[in-house]
């Protein structure tokens, strides 16, 4: 679909567990019962701890991959998760990820929106933020959210996290989440910190919660000591000064941006 998809892990799962099979026109292995099955048992679980789990929906997959075969499966997802939401609402959301916001829109145009459903995007650049951020805004979801993850570019997303609301929805602001992180797997691409720093300023200045995931396999080399597995890649920004960056495994790179970790998560509810 676009750089985001180079080194996608789950590729590497699919060949290994041989389930379904890659590329657009691959074989797709469907696990909605069983998706269905978890969800019921992470919101039941949600209402016993009274507080709301949240689960990321589909992370093997793109709900809404645009394919004649995926409609039926997609029907029955949506009106499980509508009886999931009726039965147990108050202790699960489900968080739908896409790199393809535009059937998202035209799907929850026709079948509505479980009210359970978080929306969000992929922006790893700002291509990608310019071309699926409009769509995003027009999902009629309690919750929207960018993922800029791998983050493969600087990202300004300053005027969609700080809109007052959108004439589809009432809710306010239109942005209310962004979760952050650099790319992991033996083919990683380093991010360059100034990229996490804008969009954490951005988020701040707009009072919206920031999560940084992880640097991913690569960390500023001014903030580790650990030997080198590999030459150092000097990575780019538009802003600041170059800066080395050195492979260390994601592990060790950690996840926190100028000492501290940014764990902000918006209201449940």
């Amino acid at each position: 679909m676009s750089p985001a998809c180079t080194h996608c892990y789950a590729e590497g799962v699919s060949a290994r567990f041989r389930r379904g099979s890659w590329g657009l026109t691959g074989e797709r292995a469907l696990r909605v019962d069983a998706c269905l099955a978890d969800l019921a048992r992470f919101a039941r679980r949600g209402v016993r701890e009274g507080r709301p789990r949240r689960v990321f929906l589909g992370s093997m997959c793109d709900v809404f991959e645009d394919r004649p075969d995926l409609v039926e499966p997609r029907k029955r997802l949506w009106t499980g998760l509508r009886d999931v939401g009726t039965r147990h609402g108050s202790g699960i959301r489900a968080l739908v990820l896409t790199k393809r916001p535009e059937h998202m829109v035209a799907w929850a145009a026709e079948h509505g929106w479980p009210g359970i459903c978080w929306a969000g995007a992929t922006v790893e650049d700002q291509q990608r933020a310019d071309e699926r951020i409009p769509y995003l805004l027009r999902v009629p979801a309690r919750v929207r959210f960018l993922s800029v993850e791998p983050a493969l570019g600087p990202v300004k997303v300053g005027p969609a996290i700080a809109a007052t609301g959108h004439p589809d929805t009432d809710y306010d602001p239109a942005i209310n989440w962004v979760i952050v992180g650099g790319e992991s797997g033996p083919h990683a691409r380093p991010s360059h910190p100034d990229w996490f720093r804008s969009l954490r300023d951005q988020c701040q200045s707009a009072g919206v919660p920031f999560f940084f995931k992880q640097w991913g396999e690569w960390a500023p080399i001014a903030q580790t000591t650990t030997p080198d597995n590999g030459r150092p890649n000097s990575v780019g920004a538009e802003v600041g000064e170059r800066v080395e960056a050195v492979r260390v495994g994601k592990h060790t790179a950690g996840r926190l941006l100028d000492g501290r970790t940014w764990d902000e998560m918006p209201d449940a509810d």
